[in-house]
């Protein structure tokens, strides 16, 4: 009965049906390769943005040294010239 029912190896019936399972398994595939490139770049993205915040605070803190440091000399004016610079 059950070889009745099956189809032989060499069917179109069989190699249609393999070619599909075939398809079906490599869009899989590239749908799982394309959602982890997707996360790569979001992953770098985010690595990116926390360089670009270590950039700001060290330039902030930069500042703020330079404007404390003309402050403790009387130097107003050399304050106002590096806030204004930034």
């Amino acid at each position: 009965m059950s070889e009745e029912n099956s189809v032989p190896n060499d069917s179109p019936v069989q190699r249609y049906l393999d070619q599909k399972v075939e398809h079906l398994f490599s869009g899989l595939s590239v749908a799982s390769h394309s959602q982890s490139l997707k996360l790569e770049r979001q992953a770098e993205g985010i690595q990116k943005s926390h360089e670009l915040d270590f950039y700001s605070t060290t330039k902030f803190k930069i500042l703020l040294s330079n404007t404390a440091s003309a402050l403790r000399k009387d130097d107003t004016a050399t304050a106002l010239k590096s806030i204004d610079n930034a």
